[in-house]
């Protein structure tokens, strides 16, 4: 049986309407707010994202909290605000997180999921029909915060076979979906957290998705048990949208088994010099062309027809 891990970063999410980490940095330093209008239009996002965003921030932490943020962040000239707050061993970890929220939320509502990479993997997963959905052959870990993947195929296989929201729900939650650092929140089912409506920027949901992300989770914690041992019987690793931050990084070396074919996406932005060291820890990475929905429309890792 052939297995697959996609490991997800911020630049898979990108084509559906949320920030990468290089331009989350800008919108919450906010040192030029012309390119922060520039990066909003690209992401279809409201203009006003900041001012809404700024007025929760203010109201729950006040402007010297987040002055003081928007500063130290610059200063550190740190790309990942996770990095940042890692590295700061959480001073700002409650107004970071609450940052996070409060943006993320906002682009959940002007998110536009249609196609692109999650279609190519919407059509491999339902190819059998709603009984053969490949939960024992596919697994996604992502370091992403946002549950536009859950949402897009919830959405799928709710409108494809007629299923009732709550049916379609529970199809999506069978699938072996894992955010190594939190999420903004489940979307229907509280059982494994707090419940936080898709695309609700509200003062309470904002500050409920914000207890769900953990920005300093220990790295010795690792990858749960059973997300290692998926990936490590796996036959293709596939990174998607992968900054290859070297604390990711460390979480899934280890899990990675010799006999693995490695595969990434040519994400925006890695040099060569890095595309060399993470070469060097996956010695049987394949490159593919820049966007992920190419390299999955060019690789043949997903689950086939049973």
């Amino acid at each position: 049986m052939t297995k697959t891990t996609l490991i997800l970063g911020a630049g898979a999410s990108r084509p559906f309407g949320f920030p990468t980490a290089v331009q989350l940095r800008e919108i919450i330093v906010h040192r030029k707010p012309a390119q922060v209008q520039a990066i909003l239009t690209e992401l279809g996002a409201s203009g006003d994202l900041w001012e809404i965003a700024t007025g929760n921030i203010i109201g729950r932490y006040g402007q010297d909290e987040l002055t003081r943020l928007q500063e130290e962040f610059f200063q550190s000239q740190t790309t990942s605000i996770d990095q940042f707050v890692q590295q700061r061993e959480g001073a700002f970890t409650g107004v970071a997180t609450y940052t996070l929220a409060a943006i993320l939320l906002q682009c959940e509502a002007s998110a536009y999921l249609n196609r692109d990479w999650y279609g190519v993997l919407r059509d491999a997963i339902l190819q059998n029909g709603l009984e053969h959905i490949p939960t024992d052959r596919l697994q996604i870990v992502t370091f992403n915060y946002d549950r536009s993947l859950e949402v897009y195929l919830w959405g799928a296989i709710q409108h494809t076979f007629g299923l009732r929201e709550g049916d379609a729900y529970q199809r999506v939650e069978a699938l072996r979906i894992h955010h190594v650092y939190g999420s903004l929140g489940e979307l229907r089912n509280g059982s494994r957290g707090r419940v936080v409506p898709w695309a609700s920027p509200t003062e309470g949901h904002i500050r409920d998705a914000s207890t769900g992300l953990h920005l300093v989770r220990p790295l010795s914690e690792g990858l749960p048990a059973e997300v290692r041992d998926f990936m490590k019987s796996s036959e293709f690793v596939c990174f998607l949208g992968f900054g290859f931050w070297p604390e990711n990084v460390s979480l899934v070396r280890g899990c990675v088994s010799d006999n693995t074919q490695v595969y990434s996406s040519n994400h925006r932005g890695l040099n060569d010099r890095l595309r060399f060291q993470v070469a060097s820890i996956f010695p049987k990475m394949m490159w593919g062309r820049e966007t992920a929905e190419q390299c999955m429309q060019e690789w043949n890792i997903l689950p086939r027809p049973s």
